[in-house]
């Protein structure tokens, strides 16, 4: 009887080897998949775009940037002028042909 419960036991250790193997190969499947699917949507573009924006933020010289000096009136003249040129520049009709904004062009239709 001493032989059959060894047996027994070699047994159930060689169970659980064999499910603990199924196990972390289903999950290792399971990451594979969940990698590829987010290389492959959109939101992986995204993730690249926020790091792009923020190795830009990263690049700028703040000790460049006065940000203790007062404002004058100066000042906020000089920033409403260039915020009003750079607006114009989006404003362009010219940027976008007639087919480009056509109703059926939009989803309208």
């Amino acid at each position: 009887m001493n032989e059959e419960a060894k047996d027994h036991n070699k047994n159930v250790s060689n169970s659980l080897v064999l499910a603990l193997g199924v196990a972390i190969t289903i999950a290792a499947c399971m990451v594979i998949a969940t990698t590829v699917s987010f290389f492959k949507s959109s939101a992986y573009t995204t993730v690249k775009q926020i790091q792009t924006g923020n190795q830009f933020v990263r690049s700028i010289d703040k000790d460049s940037i006065d940000t203790v000096s007062p404002i004058n009136a100066s000042d906020i003249d000089e920033y409403s002028k260039g915020i009003n040129d750079r607006l114009k520049t989006l404003d362009d009709s010219d940027d976008f042909g007639p087919n480009d904004v056509s109703d059926t062009a939009l989803g309208l239709n």
